[in-house]
């Protein structure tokens, strides 16, 4: 499939590279492409294809851009929707001050989980329990919400342990917390 014009991708370069020009000249990266966080990189796409005249509405992405605060606010003043993962400790707003996303899931009731699949996998349907809880409204006219993922599967495995029968196997993330804004001002999609 042909590359839509301004869909072109950019070149994740780490620090160490940046900092290396007999690397960079091996591997043909010209010096003037210097580091930048994913999230930046990502931005850089985005503001491209839609300059470009790419509809697009709404982004997903995962934690490495939701939790930066300038790809979220880029987001918001320019009127996109987004559907974002965040750490389980950053910081959201609440009608009772700010909180952490995994102390609301862990406070959430019952009833507000709801088991749905996000897909097939390998070995049959993803299952997650899922809840939503809306966020306070900001001036900006869209619906802020913070949707949950939790694990149905929290324990580390046979007997806890990994191949390496030394070391204790680490659990997997219980939570996944996902940030919402609508796409249209007072709606979810």
């Amino acid at each position: 499939m042909p590359a839509r014009p301004g869909a072109r991708r950019e070149l994740y370069l780490p620090r160490g590279w940046c900092d290396d020009p007999a690397r960079r000249e091996e591997a043909g990266i010209a010096a003037s492409v210097g580091f930048a966080t994913k999230p930046a990189l990502g931005l850089r796409m985005i503001e491209r294809a839609i300059t470009a005249g790419l509809p697009a509405r709404w982004v997903t992405a995962d934690e490495a851009y939701g939790q930066d605060s300038k790809f979220r606010t880029w987001l918001q003043q320019h009127r996109m929707g987004y559907v974002l993962a965040v750490p389980r400790n950053q910081r959201v707003p609440t009608t009772a001050g700010n909180s952490r996303p995994d102390v609301l899931a862990a406070n959430a009731p019952a009833l507000a989980w709801k088991r749905r699949s996000c897909g097939a996998g390998a070995k049959g349907p993803r299952l997650y329990d899922w809840a939503v809880a809306s966020l306070p409204g900001t001036d900006d006219g869209y619906g802020h919400w913070l949707l949950i993922r939790r694990s149905i599967t929290r324990s580390p495995g046979p007997g806890g342990r990994s191949r390496n029968a030394s070391r204790p196997r680490r659990p997997r993330s219980a939570w996944t917390i996902i940030r919402c804004v609508a796409t249209t001002p007072g709606t979810a999609t």
